[in-house]
């Protein structure tokens, strides 16, 4: 009960080895663990806070499956994935952070984590799930990844495209976004991408003009949006179509 130490030799947390453990509420893992198992921390409600050690490389399913009482947990540079279910129902998360290390975000993993916000999605992402994000209420996103996340478009809100984007896809067009900002490499926007928006605020941190396919912003009245440019270029952007 309380708070667990795992001793300093153990390197794998075997599933389900804490399962149903309501009454713990902090555990120190050692740098010797390189993985944690299935179901290793299956409905800990009472765990309320957790440091994960840059020795483990993989987060398996269902691992904090029903973790209610955690509200932010920092994934740490060495995990390359999260399993399925790895963080379902754990509704009290306000904060993740996910390192540019993982590669791969399995079905599920966030599911009705209904207190995250916000998010941010590293360029190193190159799989995810359909429902990794399932009722989630993301409402601001930085994606610096070219892989459709999923998110639930009635909450988003405002989305930031990293600087490793090139392109950017129709992934939130059923979104009403006010607030949009453009990675400084953003060379393509595609057919209505932003189509649904209610745009406030649109920036373009290139000093090249993207060029725009067909029907980008839809009908939307953009009368009252502010365009916000780079200072030195903006008579150019004036003078491009």
């Amino acid at each position: 009960t309380g708070h667990y130490s795992i001793p300093d030799n153990v390197t794998t947390i075997i599933g389900g080895a804490f399962r149903f453990c309501s009454s713990l509420t902090s555990i120190n893992i050692p740098n010797s663990v390189t993985s944690i198992g299935d179901d290793a921390f299956y409905r800990c409600s009472g765990l309320t806070s957790i440091t994960i050690p840059n020795s483990v490389s993989s987060i398996g399913e269902w691992a904090f499956y029903g973790c209610s009482g955690l509200t932010s947990i920092t994934i740490p540079n060495s995990v390359t994935s999260i399993g399925d279910y790895a963080f379902y129902d754990c509704s009290g998360l306000t904060s993740i952070t996910i390192p540019n290390s993982v590669t791969s975000i399995g079905k599920y993993a966030f599911k009705d984590c209904t207190g995250l916000t916000s998010l941010a999605i590293p360029n190193s992402v190159t799989s995810i799930e359909e429902r990794s994000f399932e009722n989630c209420k993301i409402k601001k996103l930085y994606c610096d990844c070219s892989v459709n996340p999923f998110l639930y478009p009635d909450y988003l809100k405002e989305l930031t495209i990293g600087d490793n984007l090139t392109i950017v896809y129709g992934y939130f067009r059923a979104s009403f976004l006010t607030k949009i900002v453009l990675g400084k490499n953003v060379t393509h926007i595609m057919p209505d991408a932003f189509k649904n928006s209610e745009l406030e605020e649109f920036t373009i941190t290139g000093e090249e003009p993207p060029y725009l396919y067909s029907n980008v912003f839809g009908s939307q009245n953009l009368s009252k949006a502010t365009l916000y440019v780079p200072e030195s270029k903006v008579e150019y952007y004036q003078t491009t179509e």
